[in-house]
């Protein structure tokens, strides 16, 4: 009889080892599957929010006729505005409402100003990527524009761009180095390539991307060819992509 329970213990004890194991299996084998539909996810709600900011940038030109600066420097080299400040009001639904406490006869990170661009705006964030505000504590931006088209003391109209809207690009995600989304750098040039510290690139993924001034949005592997990059960065050059006729 005593036998028999040691047994029936031993093979109990056997069994949940191996209910254990094939537990352990079958977390090993989903794994990946959760972390690749949760990276898609991520590029998912990126690829969206980039397309928002295409239609608030594209509401600002048909109300202006032109595209917004990509920053604002006055006479004496003083930083005033970015192109997210100026188009609060179309990112934003109570955009109106904060657009219009800002002072823009003042600095962005004047006291007149810095409450409200301390402000964290969830639409310009990369979903899951923690850093949210500078050292000062303004919020960032994990999005910038293309400083060729969005350029200082610069605003481009659509007629401008003559190499194509479609083969123009507009913004894109930022790997790191974010900084305020009110601050007037907001700004980088895709002509640098996806690889470095301050250029674009997906914070989780091995490429960017962008969105195209025709509302768009491509991604594209960070072994582009520069060749590539290069004429899509710029809106009127002439040049032609790399494999285009």
């Amino acid at each position: 009889m005593m036998n028999d329970r040691r047994r029936r213990r031993g093979l109990t004890l056997i069994e949940v080892l191996v209910v254990v194991l094939m537990l352990a299996l079958l977390i090993g084998l989903l794994l990946p599957w959760i972390v690749r539909a949760r990276q898609q996810a991520r590029r998912t709600q990126s690829k969206n929010q980039l397309k928002q900011l295409g239609l608030a940038l594209h509401n600002y030109h048909d109300n202006y006729l032109m595209f917004q600066m990509g920053s604002t420097v006055d006479s004496h080299g003083r930083t005033h505005h970015s192109w997210i400040g100026r188009s609060l009001n179309y990112i934003l639904g109570d955009g109106g409402r904060r657009y219009s406490s800002i002072n823009f006869n003042y600095p962005w990170d004047d006291l007149q100003n810095m409450l409200l661009f301390k402000t964290r705006l969830p639409d310009l964030y990369v979903p899951d990527v923690g850093e949210a505000t500078d050292a000062r504590g303004f919020g960032t931006s994990h999005y910038a524009a293309n400083s060729q088209v969005l350029g200082v003391n610069t605003c481009l109209k659509i007629q401008d761009i003559t190499d194509g809207l479609a083969n123009t690009i507009l913004a894109g995600e930022c790997r790191d180095n974010f900084v305020a989304w009110g601050g007037p750098n907001n700004t980088r040039d895709p002509a640098r390539g996806i690889r470095g510290p301050t250029t674009f690139g997906h914070p989780f993924g091995d490429g960017v991307q962008f969105l195209m001034a025709d509302g768009t949005v491509r991604w594209f592997a960070s072994n582009v060819d520069p060749r590539i990059l290069k004429p899509l960065s710029t809106p009127a050059a002439g040049d032609k992509v790399v494999g285009s006729e």
